[in-house]
């Protein structure tokens, strides 16, 4: 949908409006000159896919006191210590959306319904949120 040049580190989707469920997904190609990496164990010139669901800055508290368990899940998972208003959503490896469900209180999730893999839980509410890698195991 577009490039940069140069030493730009960033790109705003100026039509993003039109397109809000929209999948992104950044791929570096190098045109001239020499590449010269600092990251150890890059194989890949393209990044993971991002699902951008509202415009802003969402804020993630990394003490929060919600716990998921079991971690690997068979045939449930269980979110403890949701104390208020709470979304949570769950995506695939390639950032695919595939639950959500909004809660007050602790709950269990039934993941017969997904493939086995990994998975990340994004919980959210009004004083911040985590995001959680879960395995589907059977």
């Amino acid at each position: 949908i577009g490039n940069t040049t140069g030493n730009q580190f960033g790109y705003t989707d100026v039509n993003f409006s039109s397109f809000p469920n929209a999948s992104y997904c950044v791929e570096a190609d190098l045109t001239s000159g020499t590449c010269h990496p600092t990251r150890s164990g890059y194989t890949a010139p393209r990044s993971n896919v991002k699902h951008i669901s509202n415009v802003g800055i969402q804020q993630f508290n990394s003490n929060s006191a919600v716990n998921i368990y079991p971690n690997p899940a068979s045939n449930t998972l269980t979110i403890t210590g949701i104390t208020n208003k709470t979304t949570i959503r769950m995506y695939d490896t390639v950032g695919k959306l595939v639950m959500e469900k909004r809660v007050e209180s602790d709950t269990t999730i039934n993941t017969c319904q997904f493939a086995e893999g990994i998975y990340a839980l994004v919980t959210t509410c009004n004083s911040g949120g985590t995001i959680n890698k879960v395995v589907i195991s059977r």
